[in-house]
């Protein structure tokens, strides 16, 4: 007996063991799938307690077959609790309370002690309860009748199915709670037992209510909501829709039902929403959509919302669909939209700037066009949402325009200046409202710009006409006063108002036929201007008085008469020719300057050219000959632009050649033509071949001419063509024309060509040199001989300047009277007697000194130097000479002084005085010949020249043989110990002149050794003297001392050289 029992609880165990793992493999089920609790309470748990009561009634049934007093114990709870623990365990873990009634007996056999934690009633308390339906609900207790007679009736059946029924029963505490009870039958032999399992389903009661109370409420939301609400299936066929379908549309819900929404949606829009509905279900998303919806009788608009509805696997299996009419609305906004076209239209064509704008002007809301253009942009998304703020050129505009608005909230004709996008400022006229609703700034902006500059020009002018300078004074035809400004009044000592009220004869004292003429005169289109003078404030002033007449649209309409006063003007007239007579000096006394080194350069040229020379020293001579020459064309070049400013340049005409002054115009240029390559081309009219001119200085422009075309020519030709044209009127007029192929002149530079100093580029300066003054000279001469020149030019073509002057053709007469050329005599027969000629050379600088003497030596002069004229005075007392030469400026005396006293000595008066003189101006050789000289030179000059003027007064008879020529090297090595010597005393007082920082001096002494040491080739002596003179010249005393040594040990290299 007790094995069966122990197999059997062996087993009961097993399933007990089932049952734990059913319910953990459930929940691990429901976490899985996402299932609610209420699965497993009504799945899981009632199939676990159908289990148990099974297991209870096996258990029982058992026990009964081996002892039937085992079976009360098993239904009484006592005798369960002390005999049979491990099933009231297993029982009291569960949470449901366990019946078990004997239909036979109509009893409650056994209650689960579950029931205490659920009624609050022990077992005891219940099975000892005399009538237990007392318990239940009134309402509920039919249930339990008609449960009780169902298995009444069907008791006889061992397998019957007993309903699932819901009661609610009172608590221990008053208070009842939903049981929800679920009954099995259990049968064997014939008697009947009934297990019921009460579960407390209070909270899932009261849930399910609140869930019916809140779904009634959305339900009622639903169906009453303005919105139309309606429910699709996964193909948009309509399921369920709400009452506002017809209060919106007066349609009948029933209608739409099983309808698709393609059948009511126009097919204009259908595509569209399709493709909306194709992306929704891709993406499984909602959209929005609106469209035109065709009902029976007419068309309306509808907006919508649709929402996916999705199943448990997450896949779209319908639609939700919020949908409003918008027909009034979408019939409004289009109305607005017309509207909004129609304005926009005004707004952006409207002829004034028209802007939105924040009130603190941070944003920009709206243009037009016109504002964009007015200042300046292309287009509107350049001020759209940016400040404002940005137009104001003084942001304290902008602040009293506010200020005006805050009290007024429109203001008009409010002035601002705007600031452009290019930055330039605008003036603008604004009429400005502030809207509080919008809380914006509306604005029109009218452009003024070109008025208030208009304005601001005739404030200007009016400013400058009442503050100018000049009287001015306008007349009507009848000679009234129309105008007069502040300076008039002052000058006639009348005010402004009296003036108007009268005529000019009232106030200008001047006979009537000189007043009559003048008005005659400008009232015909001419212009009248007088100088005059009178007393002003008891002062002389002079006044030039211009007369016009005043126009308008070709009328006239009065007169204008303007008095300038230019007293001072003919004050600084008269100052300007005195300083032209100082210039003219200046002039005059720098050719001086310039020219006297020239002659220690040429003379020694000369010198070294009389000897037998190698052919480095051959090639050196020429160099400076070259280089002298450049420096006397650059003299004579800045020289002539001296002359033709102060109008010193006179004409000598004389008979000419043309065909031979052309010969010899080429004749300079054909070395460089044969360096380069050119050919030259010659078309010459000969006849006639003689004419009457300045040929001097028609040669020298023909020559500057050449010149430049060769100098700018690298490959080609240069063409000269001459012409002759008799006008009209019996003038002769000469046309010389140049052609070359060389670069060019551009054309912007073709305006300023004859402008002194001036040349194509910087580039043309940088590669051909030159002072840009040839051109200048040439055309200031052609114009003094009444004539003109052109240009015509083409950048790496070439250019062709042609030039025309009046001329006279010489006749038979004037040939036969010209005088015979002067032939110089031949070098190798100046000297042919034996008496030397004394020689006296007046000059202060020693190097001319000796350079003079020692070319004068070598033709066997005897000669004799002194330093100034006061020395030459007192030789003269001791010693006889039979020419002097003299120079015109020197210290203690000058040249013009010692002249006149040897030509009021008539012991001395005989003897000839040469003038040697760097001045090269007009007039200087006929103040030296006024002063007495005999005869001129200027400086420099070549031996040859000295020997010509020496020869006019000496007899050949007299004259000795010419000396041995001396080499020149012996010439430079005489010098140099008297170079030595100076040199040092120069250096000497250089210092002294430093350590004092006596400026003046020291510029003087620096100039000195710079030009001597140059003269004598030591370079490196001559540019350290350089810098001496221009850091005394900066004023830079500090680098003095620095340079002053490095010049000493120059000198002290030099001498230990020559030492």
């Amino acid at each position: 007996m007790m094995h069966i029992i122990n197999r059997n609880r062996l087993s009961i165990a097993l399933l007990l063991l089932s049952i734990i793992v059913i319910i953990v493999l459930a929940e691990r089920i429901m976490a899985i799938q996402g299932l609610s609790s209420s699965f497993f309470d009504i799945i899981i748990i009632p199939l676990v307690l159908i289990t148990l009561s099974t297991i209870v009634l096996i258990y029982m049934e058992l026990t009964n077959s081996l002892h039937e007093k085992a079976i009360y114990n098993i239904v009484k709870p006592s005798s369960l609790r002390f005999n049979n623990n491990d099933y009231q365990s297993l029982i009291n873990m569960l949470t449901e309370i366990i019946f078990i009634f004997d239909i036979n007996k109509k009893r409650i056999t056994f209650i689960s002690n579950t029931v205490e934690n659920i009624l609050g009633y022990t077992t005891d308390e219940l099975i000892k309860h005399k009538n237990l339906i007392e318990l239940i609900h009134p309402e509920d207790r039919e249930k339990i009748k008609e449960l009780h007679a169902l298995i009444e009736k069907q008791k006889e059946n061992k397998f019957f199915s007993i309903p699932v029924i819901t009661i609610r029963c009172l608590c221990k505490n008053d208070n009842y709670i939903h049981l929800e009870m679920s009954s099995t039958p259990i049968a064997k032999n014939s008697k009947v037992k009934i297990i019921t399992t009460a579960r407390n389903i209070s909270e899932r009661i009261e849930m399910e209510e609140k869930l019916k109370h809140s779904e009634e409420r959305y339900r009622y939301i639903v169906e009453n909501s303005y919105n139309i609400i309606y429910k699709t299936d996964k193909n948009m066929c309509i399921t369920y829709i709400n009452q506002a379908v017809k209060n919106q549309l007066g349609m009948d819900p029933e209608i739409f039902i099983g309808t698709h929404t393609s059948d009511w949606v126009d097919w204009k829009d259908e595509q569209e929403r399709q493709e909306k509905i194709k992306q929704a279900n891709f993406k499984n998303t909602q959209f929005k959509f609106n469209y035109k919806m065709q009902l029976p009788d007419q068309y309306i608009y509808i907006s919508e919302i649709a929402q996916p509805i999705f199943d448990k696997n997450n896949r779209i299996n319908g639609w939700l669909f919020i949908a409003n009419n918008i027909t009034e609305q979408y019939i409004t906004q289009k109305l607005l939209q017309d509207s909004e076209k129609k304005y926009r239209s005004l707004y952006d064509n409207a002829q004034v700037g028209l802007i939105t704008t924040s009130i603190d002007g941070s944003i920009t809301y709206m243009v037009n066009q016109k504002l964009v253009e007015m200042f300046g942009y292309s287009r509107k998304d350049e001020l759209i949402e940016k400040p404002s703020l940005n137009f104001w050129a003084n942001k304290s505009d902008r602040d009293h325009l506010m200020s005006l608005l805050k009290d007024n909230h429109f203001v008009s004709q409010f002035e601002m200046k705007g600031l452009c996008k290019d930055g330039t400022i605008k003036y603008f006229e604004l009429y400005a409202r502030y809207n509080p609703n919008m809380q914006v700034i509306e604005t029109n902006i009218i452009d003024i710009n070109d008025r208030k500059l208009a304005e601001d020009k005739i404030k200007y002018q009016a400013h400058l006409l009442a503050n100018i300078q000049e009287s001015i004074i306008v007349l009507d035809t009848d000679g009234n006063f129309s105008y007069i400004n502040r300076q008039a009044e002052k000058l006639f000592g009348l005010s402004s108002e009296f003036l108007y009220k009268q005529n000019i004869l009232d106030i200008v004292n001047l006979p009537l036929e000189k007043l009559e003429m003048i008005k005659n005169l400008v009232l015909s289109g001419e212009s009248w201007q007088e100088e005059t003078s009178f007393l002003v404030n008891n002062k002389d002033r002079t006044f030039m008085h211009r007369i016009d007449a005043l126009r308008q649209d070709d009328i006239i309409t009065g007169i204008t008469i303007i008095s300038t006063d230019i007293t001072e003007l003919v004050e600084t007239r008269r100052k300007a020719e005195s300083a032209n007579v100082a210039k003219s000096q200046f002039l005059a006394n720098m050719s001086h300057e310039i020219r006297t080194p020239m002659i220690g350069i040429l003379g020694c040229a000369d010198l070294l050219e009389q000897n037998a020379l190698s052919e480095e020293q051959v090639e050196n001579v020429k160099i400076i000959r070259e280089c002298g020459g450049q420096l006397l064309q650059l003299l004579n070049e800045i020289l002539d632009v001296s002359k033709i400013e102060v109008g010193l340049i006179e004409l000598n005409p004389e008979p000419t050649d043309i065909t031979d002054l052309l010969k010899k115009c080429i004749s300079v240029i054909e070395p460089s033509l044969r360096d380069k390559g050119l050919d030259l081309k010659i078309n010459i009219d000969y006849d006639p071949k003689q004419i009457y001119t300045d040929q001097i200085k028609l040669r020298q422009i023909i020559t500057n001419l050449l010149y430049n075309a060769v100098k700018f020519t690298h490959k080609g030709y240069i063409n000269i063509e001459t012409d002759w044209q008799t006008t009209t009127d019996d003038k002769n007029w000469l046309y010389i024309s140049i052609t070359d192929t060389g670069i060019g002149i551009p054309e912007n530079k073709m305006p300023f060509i004859f402008d002194p100093f001036t040349q194509g580029d910087s580039s043309t300066v940088r590669e051909y040199g030159g002072t840009g003054l040839g051109l200048y000279i040439c055309n200031k001469l052609i114009e003094l001989m009444g004539g003109t020149i052109e240009v015509r030019s083409q950048v790496n073509k070439g250019s062709v300047f042609t030039f025309q002057i009046p001329v006279d053709t010489v006749n038979e007469t004037m040939h036969e009277c010209l005088p015979e050329q002067i032939n110089l005599y031949d070098d190798n027969d100046l000297f042919n007697g034996f008496i030397p000629i004394s020689v006296l050379i007046v000059e202060d600088n020693e190097l001319n000194q000796s350079i003079v003497g020692q070319a004068l030596s070598n033709y066997g002069f005897e000669v004799q130097a002194v330093n100034n004229g006061l020395e030459c005075i007192s030789i003269l007392k001791r010693y006889s000479f039979d020419i002097i030469l003299m120079d015109m400026q020197m210290p203690l005396m000058d040249g013009y002084e010692a002249t006149q006293i040897i030509k009021q000595n008539k012991n001395l008066k005989h003897i000839p005085i040469i003038a040697m003189t760097a001045n090269a101006m007009t007039g200087d050789k006929e103040k030296c010949l006024s002063y007495g000289c005999d005869s001129y030179v200027a400086k420099p000059f070549k031996t040859e020249q000295l020997i010509k003027e020496i020869k006019k007064f000496t007899n050949h008879e007299y004259l000795r043989k010419k000396a041995t020529h001396h080499d020149s090297n012996q010439l430079i090595d005489s010098l140099i110990p008297e170079f030595i010597e100076i040199m040092r005393e120069m250096i000497n007082e250089l210092d002294h002149a430093v350590k004092t920082k006596d400026k003046n001096l020291i510029k003087s002494i620096s100039h000195d050794i710079k030009g001597t040491a140059g003269m004598y080739g030591y370079t490196s002596l001559s540019k350290t003297a350089e810098f001496i003179e221009n850091a005394a010249t900066e004023g830079n005393y500090s680098k003095l001392p620095i340079l002053a040594n490095r010049l000493q040990n120059n000198f002290e290299n030099i001498n230990s050289e020559v030492s």
